[in-house]
């Protein structure tokens, strides 16, 4: 067309109210919502997704009004109220997924409604996403989630990734407000998990960090539990001064007994970070090698967890440059 064409009008010309999705735009490396009126510029395009047929849709010009309706769809990014949503940016080298997002409203179900949006068809062979499964649906996988508003909810991001790459996913928390309701990103892979309103970015490998949970509600650093026993990457590594060695230990057992210990190529213990009854949580312990008279060198830190007809043994690897 040679003149402007807004989404909102042609959903209110066409009385349609449910069943299509938002309008997204091509920027050149990525999808990304159109905001509101949904603006599609002279000789450029957009995607819609439509649940069901759609039937001699009429596109109306400025100025031209039907009498119809169409849902306004009124979020904040006050994560306290009843209708808010968050929207991510997932970014990969040149590559950017940007119609990520969760929220609650209301009005929504725990299905597909006018608030939900399927992953969009991709663009490039080389591509990054991430989704919400939903299998009920028969396109199985949704970019944008939206449910009913409730005082706790956990989503389950699959990302998925053509590239061996580092990954970014960052998101706007200016506008949480000042409430008590939190959001914590949780890493499945490595058992962490991050404060979003103390963080608005989060690098991560996404062919061994594939699964990335958002949970919504109060109190999560007491709530949220790891999954397994696991010992996590030393950092910094190398090291030429204090390393913090983190691991994790899930609600299976009421206690377990744990020794951590670095190790040298010999096999020689050097330095016992951890020892005693631990309750599940997450724990970090240092290395502070400026303490002793140790040589540059590859040394191996070893996590030994004993429990109720259990035991697990992980072994990481630091190297000290000094």
């Amino acid at each position: 067309y040679l003149t402007a064409i807004r989404w909102n009008e042609v959903l209110t010309y066409n009385n349609i109210t449910s069943g299509v999705s938002k309008l997204l735009l091509f920027g050149g490396t990525a999808y990304n919502i159109a905001a509101d009126p949904g603006v599609v510029e002279p000789y450029k395009g957009g995607f819609v997704q439509a649940d069901n047929d759609v039937v001699g849709l009429k596109i109306p010009f400025q100025g031209q009004t039907s009498g119809g309706r169409s849902m306004q769809n009124n979020f904040s990014g006050e994560i306290a109220g009843e209708s808010w949503e968050v929207n991510f940016q997932l970014q990969q080298n040149d590559l950017e997924f940007g119609v990520g997002s969760i929220g609650m409203d209301p009005r929504a179900n725990a299905g597909k409604d006018i608030f939900d949006m399927v992953v969009p068809p991709p663009l490039f062979e080389d591509q990054i996403e991430m989704s919400v499964a939903h299998p009920e649906h028969f396109m199985k996988r949704f970019a944008r989630d939206v449910v009913s508003t409730q005082n706790e909810y956990m989503w389950e991001f699959k990302v998925s990734a053509s590239l061996r790459a580092t990954s970014k996913l960052l998101w706007d928390n200016t506008g949480f407000g000042s409430s008590s309701k939190e959001l914590y990103l949780f890493d499945v892979a490595l058992q962490k998990a991050i404060d979003m309103r103390e963080e608005s970015s989060y690098s991560f490998n996404p062919m061994e960090s594939d699964k990335l949970r958002i949970f919504f509600g109060e109190n999560l650093e007491n709530k949220i539990r790891p999954d397994r026993i696991l010992l996590g990457k030393a950092y910094p590594n190398p090291t030429s001064g204090v390393s913090v060695v983190p691991f994790t230990l899930p609600e299976h057992n009421g206690s377990y007994q744990v020794k951590l210990e670095v190790y040298d190529m010999l096999g020689q213990r050097i330095s016992t970070l951890a020892a005693g009854d631990y309750k599940p949580g997450f724990y970090t312990a240092e290395w502070n090698t400026t303490e002793s008279d140790l040589n540059s060198g590859l040394y191996t830190y070893r996590l030994v967890v004993s429990g109720q007809n259990l035991k697990d043994v992980q072994v990481g690897k630091i190297i000290l440059n000094k």
